[in-house]
């Protein structure tokens, strides 16, 4: 989309909340959060919903308004973009070809983008059909995964991963989801065991810079160099001299 870089991403697993009593909620997965201030609402849309297109617009003036609530002024509002990840098309096909697509408010007799916070970005993931061979670009590369993950063979994902590196932390993500207990269990075991590893070679290069410095110190003293000198050398305090 080429809207900024993300500076932050929230994971929500819950429903929007109704802003007035007798509405529904609808579910968002994620959040992001632009360098630019753009908030970034994303929904992926396995099965067919009636009306959908108006929950979108609900979603977009839903989390644009709710800025309102935290601020209380016009101008502090940001942007906001909702990307809907759909497994079905919601667009006929003679309306919208093209698996991706950009919608925003525009003057109906001039045709020129006039309100500009809100936009609607759609892919369609039926409307795509390129073989793996033939996605280039990140859009196509995510719109593939997207579409075929869950059947893709091993060697698929890693010809994937290797064309944008991000996609290997995304396969790895979907491989843990799809664990038991007992196996999620055993790879936080894991997980732990390799930081408690690493914090501990962590500590060991500290205590080793520790004694290296406080040997320079016990040299540089024995030279006469001042206490001044010696601290802002080493890195050492007063209180760590006189104890070395």
């Amino acid at each position: 989309m080429n809207e900024g870089k993300i500076v932050s991403v929230d994971y929500d697993d819950g429903e929007l909340v109704p802003t007035f009593q007798g509405a529904h909620g609808g579910c968002l997965d994620v959040v992001c959060q632009l360098d630019n201030g753009t908030r970034v609402a994303v929904e992926v849309q396995v099965r067919d919903v009636d009306d959908f297109q108006k929950r979108v617009q609900f979603y977009a003036s839903h989390t644009f308004a709710n800025q309102f609530l935290a601020n209380k002024k016009y101008s502090e509002l940001k942007s906001v973009i909702i990307l809907s990840i759909c497994a079905y098309n919601i667009f006929p096909i003679d309306l919208v070809s093209e698996y991706y697509s950009k919608h925003v408010i525009v003057n109906e007799e001039t045709n020129i983008h006039t309100l500009k916070n809100l936009k609607w970005v759609f892919i369609e993931l039926d409307k795509f059909d390129k073989p793996i061979n033939e996605a280039k670009d990140g859009k196509e590369l995510w719109a593939y995964y997207f579409k075929h993950a869950n059947a893709s063979a091993p060697e698929e994902l890693a010809e994937l991963a290797e064309k944008k590196p991000i996609l290997e932390s995304a396969t790895k993500s979907l491989i843990v989801t799809n664990w038991s207990q007992d196996e999620r269990y055993a790879y936080s075991q894991e997980m732990m065991r390799d930081i408690d590893q690493a914090s501990s070679l962590h500590a060991a290069e500290i205590k080793g810079e520790k004694k290296a410095a406080a040997e320079i110190a016990r040299k540089l003293r024995t030279l006469g160099v001042a206490i001044e000198t010696i601290c802002e050398s080493t890195g050492m305090k007063k209180d760590d001299l006189d104890e070395s």
